[in-house]
């Protein structure tokens, strides 16, 4: 089995919510990409925007973050699948979804709404908004409260203005889909990836032994695309403690890569990011796997 790298990757991507942008109905596919472009120009929100009532932020996942920290948003294309990788590397995770509907091409919004709900099933349970640009005069609006926004004809620079102000509200669902997903791992009877799938009662034992790191791991990546990298290393040195006592070696580099993100974002928005935690070190030997600790390694400042 190879491990697939993804190409212009970097340590920061780690900080960032994945978003796809598909579209809906009949849109040619130059209509698409010029909304898909608007919306692009958001790739980083600022919590001070999202949250300006500071009591609306959760104390009980994220109690570190700071509200002059930004959220990260990446945008992929329609063709975007799901990554194997999704339960490992938290980033990799479709967090949220962004339909764009072109009304002139549409029959109804009612159904543009069913087809965009269909279409996102392949990514799991993303946040989700549908945006419906161009309205015809005559375009018969949906009930509020539903999952389709119609974005009012106006010039360019009163668009911008607009959308800005509907990604604020879709990054505060998108990180109440990160709260969501923070108070449910907890329920996981264990967590396991393509590299360690349970075959026998031995290999269910070692993934429960391993599932508490495993829960810190995730938990650290859900603070830190939450734009809270002093929690999200808090709980870095936590499941690196765990996974180096169970021998876990792709969970503890794992929570090192984190670390490593948390520090370079912290380093950004101006915090003190204190990282300390234990050495590294690869098995040298079948001793390892029988169970023997691993010992050396170089650790991380």
């Amino acid at each position: 089995m190879s491990l697939a790298v993804e190409p212009r990757c970097t340590l920061l991507d780690a900080c960032a919510m994945r978003v796809v942008i598909v579209p809906v109905g009949d849109i040619s596919p130059a209509k698409f990409q010029d909304y898909a472009r608007a919306l692009r120009a958001f790739t980083s929100i600022e919590l001070l925007e999202v949250y300006p009532d500071a009591s609306e932020m959760s104390t009980a996942h994220f109690p570190n973050q700071a509200r002059n920290a930004a959220v990260q948003l990446q945008f992929l294309d329609p063709g975007q699948t799901r990554s194997e990788w999704e339960d490992l590397q938290g980033h990799k995770t479709i967090m949220g979804a962004i339909g764009i509907v072109h009304c002139p091409r549409c029959d109804t919004l009612e159904s543009a709404k069913q087809e965009f709900s269909r279409s996102i099933l392949r990514f799991g349970s993303p946040a989700a908004v549908c945006f419906a640009f161009d309205p015809l005069p005559n375009q018969e609006d949906l009930a509020r409260g539903t999952s389709i926004v119609m974005i009012p004809n106006s010039l360019p620079e009163k668009l911008h203005f607009y959308l800005a102000t509907l990604m604020i509200d879709f990054t505060k669902s998108l990180i109440q889909r990160l709260r969501t997903l923070y108070d449910s791992v907890n329920q996981a009877s264990y967590i396991f990836t393509h590299l360690d799938p349970p075959d026998t009662a031995d290999d269910y034992a070692k993934l429960k032994r391993r599932k508490a790191g495993r829960i810190e791991k995730c938990k650290g990546d859900f603070c830190l695309l939450a734009a809270s990298p002093v929690d999200a290393v808090a709980h870095y040195r936590t499941a690196a403690e765990l996974s180096k006592k169970e021998l876990d070696w792709e969970w503890l580099a794992g929570s090192q890569e984190g670390a490593a993100a948390a520090l370079l974002a912290g380093i950004q928005h101006g915090m003190q990011v204190p990282v300390s935690l234990p050495a590294f070190a690869l098995p040298s030997s079948p001793a390892v796997d029988s169970g023997e600790e691993a010992g050396g390694g170089g650790g991380a400042g």
